[in-house]
């Protein structure tokens, strides 16, 4: 039993984001998307974000480190360390589980469980309210999470000052989330009215190309147009 699946056990609702990965590597989607504010299934966004994010997940990764931003239970930081990742970190802001006090605890106790695993380290931090640094990375995971952050941090040159600080050169983002699309919704749901304008395309990629000049597009991830997948690096 992996991980994953004994956290999924302790918790009364699942992973939200079903993927499982076959013995060659290769990602392939368990249920519809399952959203966690409604408790609704969201048939065909799975296959979009498989297509999406395939060729940034790789199936080797002997030799490099991962950095998840937005974890909740860890999975990509298991299934790197399986594919040979010399480190993984997964970061997630504190939200109770069960009796423990909050992911990182639940992800770490069950990392442990696994020689394997050892590799994996799991921290409760809310990227945009602290700037907590660990070390850098070949690889950085951020999807459906960067709205969030910006809630909080209000600035998206803070944000990707940060991505900067913890890439390894040769290194890069994998970004999704959504921007300048039909889900305007959700980021209008968080961030602040005074700053709601902000959150566009525009603004977005000219601070992150102060630090990553090449930001290429990789898909969108829901079946219509709506979250879009981008690999950025230096």
């Amino acid at each position: 039993m992996l991980p994953f699946e004994s956290i999924n056990k302790e918790r009364a609702h699942g992973w939200y984001q079903k993927f499982k990965f076959d013995k060659d590597g290769n990602i392939h989607s368990v249920v519809g998307q399952h959203s966690v504010k409604s408790g609704t299934m969201r048939v065909g966004r799975i296959p979009a974000k498989i297509k999406a994010i395939k060729n940034l997940f790789p199936k080797d990764f002997t030799g490099k480190s991962l950095l998840d931003i937005g974890c909740h239970l860890g999975y990509y930081c298991f299934e790197a360390t399986q594919r040979g990742a010399v480190r993984t970190v997964g970061i997630d802001r504190g939200r109770k589980v069960e009796s423990l006090s909050n992911l990182a605890e639940l992800n770490n106790r069950a990392a442990k469980q696994w020689d394997v695993y050892k590799n994996c380290e799991f921290y409760d931090t809310n990227i945009g309210k602290s700037w907590d640094t660990y070390g850098k990375f070949d690889i950085i995971l951020c999807f459906s999470v960067y709205h969030h952050i910006y809630a909080q941090a209000l600035s998206h040159d803070k944000i990707f000052k940060w991505f900067n600080e913890h890439l390894n050169d040769g290194g890069y983002i994998a970004w999704e989330g959504p921007i300048n699309d039909r889900e305007n919704s959700i980021p209008k749901i968080h961030i602040p009215k005074s700053h709601i304008g902000h959150y566009n395309e525009k603004e977005l990629f000219c601070a992150a190309r102060k630090y990553f000049p090449v930001i290429q597009y990789y898909g969108n991830c829901l079946p219509e147009k709506g979250r879009y997948v981008y690999k950025i690096t230096r």
